[in-house]
């Protein structure tokens, strides 16, 4: 399905900014700030507020997944298994803030321990910061 279908799917009006956002955040390696997708749309007439609204109204909807890493900023990234992204946990570098994707099997949690949806945060160095 694409961008379009999937906003009427969700019941939300096909805009230019939400295109824009869906896009950015198909085309980004790992999860986005707020100020990370408002800065890579700058040139498309979307200020700050309006980014945040969508990603708001995005997340509302279920098409966009939001997440807290442990340092008070949210990330945004497609949802999984809407746009062809799976559930997988996260690495936050304490030093560069840089947040990677790690695959959906490189953690196991055992299904004792929790129930419904789990979101994974690892923090730590990576390699660059080591």
């Amino acid at each position: 399905m694409d961008l379009r279908e999937q906003l009427r799917a969700a019941k939300l009006k096909v805009t230019s900014g939400r295109l824009s956002v869906l896009r950015e955040l198909g085309r980004a390696k790992g999860p986005m700030s707020h100020a990370e997708v408002a800065e890579r749309l700058e040139g498309e007439s979307l200020d700050k507020v309006t980014v945040w609204r969508i990603l708001v109204a995005l997340t509302e909807v279920g098409l966009v997944d939001r997440s807290n890493g442990g340092d008070g900023t949210w990330r945004f990234e497609l949802r999984s298994g809407s746009l062809g992204h799976d559930p997988h946990p996260h690495f936050t570098c304490l030093v560069c803030k840089t947040v990677t994707c790690l695959p959906h099997d490189s953690v196991r949690i055992p299904p004792r321990i929790v129930r419904g949806v789990v979101d994974v945060q690892i923090t730590g160095r990576c390699e660059k910061c080591g």
